[in-house]
């Protein structure tokens, strides 16, 4: 839809099917997409008080992004590199754990987060599939096993997963909740 489209639909439902007044809606959330941004533009001619509030899930979002966490970072990069590439080693993972591993996708809320849990919970099973499949991603494969292997590393790996996972949590939860999980705001007031 183009700006004027969406705005016609939203009016169609604020004011049509929920027969909301003009004082009646406080504010919009939204994220930054220019076609939310002109249908806006138009919905506050019916609606002139609306705040708009940007996105919170795309700002509970970044910060997850900006965790600093330089050994976590480069063992997840190379994981994820291991598993995007490969319906072999998704499948040896199935079958070395049970489960298959958590997919990543840049665009989803918190994939990354949602991954290293992952990681976190099946931590015991990642050097055994390492040392046990080297026909997989050689080159991958031996800069995560370097990870592994070096007792310093492997303690930071360790603490920066468990720090990630305690922290993003949160993060995660209020990000899911506020794209629909929980109860909408529109029932507090």
């Amino acid at each position: 839809m183009n700006g004027e489209e969406l705005a016609r639909e939203l009016i169609t439902v604020l004011s049509i099917k929920l027969s909301l007044e003009s004082h009646q809606l406080l504010a919009v959330m939204r994220d930054r997409a220019s076609v939310n941004g002109a249908a806006l533009n138009i919905v506050k001619i019916m609606y002139p008080n609306l705040l708009d509030v940007g996105c919170l899930s795309h700002m509970l979002n970044l910060v997850g992004e900006r965790f600093k966490t330089p050994t976590l970072s480069l063992f997840i990069a190379h994981w994820i590199a291991l598993f995007s590439h490969s319906y072999k080693v998704k499948a040896l993972w199935k079958e070395a754990t049970g489960r298959a591993m958590a997919s990543y996708s840049k665009t989803r809320w918190w994939s990354r987060w949602e991954l290293m849990n992952q990681v976190m919970v099946q931590f015991a099973f990642i050097e055994p599939f390492l040392q046990n499949n080297e026909d997989i991603g050689p080159a991958t494969r031996a800069k995560l096993l370097e990870i592994l292997s070096h007792p310093p590393s492997m303690l930071l790996l360790k603490v920066e997963l468990a720090a990630v996972i305690d922290l993003g949590e949160h993060f995660v939860k209020g990000t899911y909740r506020l794209e629909g999980d929980g109860v909408p705001c529109a029932k507090l007031l």
